[in-house]
Parts: structure tokens; C-alpha cells; sequence
């Protein structure tokens, strides 16, 4: 959530590997209709969790940052049944 408040915990897919990007999956139910801001971080072995914002001092090889993701959820469209007759 916005306020950071709002962390939930994702399950981690394949197999684990050192040093090694890992896949993830969370599943989400957006309330409403609208616009939302996703972001995931890690948190190592050790308890050291990602931290929000890029370093300075770090260029892209050492991309260990939070990155937002932003996303739309739009209306379902509506469907109707078959045996609607005329």
C-alpha cells in the first residue's frame, strides 16, 4: 500500500539458486475499477530487505531497487447468458 504498510507475501517459483533471479506469483483482487501501483521487494536469508530507491552510485548491472509497476483494472465486460430468447 502506499504506505508501506501494506506488504503481502508472494510465493517464489522454480528452483532456488545462489545469486539468481527467482520468478514469483501473487494473486491480487483489485476493489475497484482504476488505477493501482504495484511493487514487490526481496528479502534475503539474512533479513536484509531491497531497499525503495536506486543508489547513486550503482548503475543498471546493479539493479537492486524497488521498481513500480504501474497497472489498469477496466470494467469486465458484460456478458449474457444463452438461453436469452427472442
Amino acid at each position: 500500500t502506499g504506505d508501506g504498510r501494506g506488504w503481502r507475501e508472494g510465493r517464489l517459483l522454480e528452483t532456488e539458486r545462489p545469486f539468481a533471479w527467482r520468478l514469483w506469483e501473487y494473486m491480487w483482487t483489485p476493489e475497484e475499477v482504476g488505477r493501482y501501483i504495484l511493487r514487490c521487494r526481496a528479502i534475503d536469508g539474512a533479513g536484509g530487505v531491497q531497499p525503495d530507491l536506486q543508489r547513486s552510485d550503482c548503475e543498471s548491472y546493479a539493479a537492486n531497487w524497488i521498481v513500480p509497476v504501474e497497472v489498469a483494472v477496466v470494467p469486465q465486460p458484460q456478458t449474457y447468458e444463452e438461453e436469452f430468447v427472442i
